[in-house]
């Protein structure tokens, strides 16, 4: 059985995690959280604030929930530098801003850009270093004889990977793409029939499902979508151009974004 260890021994047992001084304080789980953005916020990796609070990030997250986390970290001197960041195939924004310990809303922002911004091989990012960049989070919570990203939580080529590196919001943790919608539901997120650009459409087949991330709305309830894993093509692209969702096997819904 793996080793639970209390916030204190975890973070400030040596005072000290990637080069920034923590103290220890509690957060309300809000309509919407994962435990990725909570992380984000409080500049901790998911995996550690999930041990924290013996939990794992498969665990889900209630609206009023307590949770212990590290808040008023204190950069050492010197600690952050601006620096450039060329994007690699299967970058996201989440990935990159895990790697360099920063929000990906805040490296959106330094980059002028939007979370839902595509990110092209070869683009260059600005981003803070810090002197010691975030740990890499343990593989023990992922699925054997699969490959991962960091800040991914699904595997590399499936459905459920795309649209999670696409918005940046989906749940660490929602299970196979059929399970999505009511997943998403109980950790606060809208669901509904209606599609909406920025959604992610979710089919319940009765099987494994399968969801995309929503580009575009037409005035005939048509979509176009990105997606991985269809057809068994595990790369983001725009497959199927504009289509009837319902025309598909299975139920369809659509977790809409926090903003919504």
């Amino acid at each position: 059985m793996k080793q639970k260890m209390s916030l204190c021994s975890l973070l400030l047992g040596t005072g000290l995690i990637s080069g920034l001084t923590a103290q220890a304080a509690e957060y309300q789980v809000q309509a919407g959280d994962s435990f990725s953005s909570i992380a984000a916020a409080h500049q901790m990796d998911m995996y550690q604030l999930a041990e924290a609070n013996q939990m794992t990030i498969y665990d889900l997250l209630l609206p009023g929930q307590v949770l212990q986390v590290a808040d008023n970290w204190v950069a050492s001197p010197s600690a952050s530098q601006e620096t450039s960041y060329t994007v690699q195939y299967g970058d996201s924004l989440s990935a990159i801003a895990a790697k360099f310990g920063m929000d990906m809303y805040q490296l959106a922002q330094l980059n002028r850009m939007d979370i839902y911004g595509l990110l092209l091989p070869g683009q260059v990012l600005t981003v803070t270093a810090t002197a010691q960049q975030v740990q890499t989070a343990t593989s023990d919570y992922y699925l054997p004889g699969f490959t991962y990203e960091a800040g991914i939580n699904y595997p590399v080529g499936q459905c459920t990977w795309a649209v999670q590196k696409l918005t940046g919001w989906a749940g660490d943790w929602w299970g196979n793409a059929a399970d999505w919608a009511r997943n998403a539901a109980a950790q606060g997120f809208l669901v509904g029939s209606q599609p909406q650009v920025g959604s992610i459409v979710v089919w319940d087949d009765g099987g494994y499902g399968h969801v995309a991330y929503v580009t575009e709305v037409n005035q005939w309830g048509q979509i176009q979508v990105l997606e991985a894993n269809y057809n068994g093509q595990q790369w983001i692209d725009n497959y199927r151009g504009w289509f009837t969702p319902t025309v598909y096997q299975g139920s369809v819904s659509y977790i809409y974004p926090p903003a919504y």
